[in-house]
């Protein structure tokens, strides 16, 4: 069963506040999400832009920071499921869609390690972003994994701890970023914002130093330091979205192709 979807107002009107009475009949039956989109609170199904031929989100938890832009870390009252992140294969190429919680890198090493006639190279991403902890893990396997990372601008999202795990790709696909109308008001691409503490609406005085200090450290890590300018081109409660001539620039990006 999917989780149930609270939308924001400016895109469902009525949907918003029918699906706001389901969450509160519902109860710990709803699966909690931290999906970034306008300035509302939400739990969310995972996006569903991911292109369909392709099959079909440490330190830092220490210090409870999550990722995201606008929203709420946690949606007070609602359980957490033991994995939040989608995760499907077709061959050689998986999909991951979803918000990252607490529990995802043990879903995702399992579903690395799951018998297959030829080991995963790709993987798409659309997530809106989620808990910084399961992002690096999940970034490092793979990196470690010899990966292949792609988000389709055209079709999906990677905003937030999402971009932690494109940069991990050992080589990364921007397709269609020619597309992304650089700055703060694209949908789409990768989305890029500083660290917020969890828990409550994101304010300016929710900004976590620590946390976006150690985006940076990551970003580092993965040989792409210039992830960190695009951060701090973000204000508390928007994503800067790059075009695919910046992210290559910036060597975020490696290809605007598809591999």
């Amino acid at each position: 069963m999917q989780p149930l979807l609270l939308e924001h107002r400016s895109a469902s009107g009525a949907r918003f506040r029918k699906s706001r009475r389901e969450i509160k009949g519902l109860g710990h039956r709803i699966e909690q999400d931290i999906q970034a989109d306008d300035l509302e609170l939400t739990a969310a199904a995972p996006q569903r832009s991911v292109p369909s031929r392709h099959g079909g989100q440490t330190m830092a938890a220490r210090y409870g920071l999550v990722v995201l832009a606008g929203f709420a870390a946690s949606f007070v009252g609602l359980a957490s499921p033991a994995r939040a992140v989608w995760l499907s294969d077709k061959g050689a190429v998986a999909t991951l869609t979803g918000p990252f919680i607490m529990g995802d890198d043990a879903a995702f090493k399992a579903f690395l390690e799951k018998p297959r006639p030829q080991p995963i190279r790709v993987l798409y991403l659309s997530s809106g972003g989620g808990k910084v902890a399961p992002a690096f893990a999940i970034a490092r396997m793979v990196r470690k994994a010899g990966i292949a990372t792609v988000v389709d601008a055209d079709a999906a999202a990677c905003s937030s701890a999402c971009t932690f795990v494109f940069v991990a790709g050992v080589t990364r696909h921007y397709v269609n970023g020619d597309h992304v109308a650089e700055g703060m008001s694209a949908r789409n691409g990768l989305g890029f914002h500083p660290v917020h503490r969890d828990g409550g609406r994101v304010e300016g005085h929710t900004f976590s130093e620590k946390g976006s200090d150690r985006a940076r450290a990551f970003y580092a890590e993965m040989g792409t330091p210039r992830a960190a300018e695009l951060m701090d081109k973000a204000s508390f409660n928007t994503f800067y979205r790059p075009n695919g001539q910046t992210a290559l620039a910036l060597r975020i990006a490696t290809s605007l192709s598809a591999p």
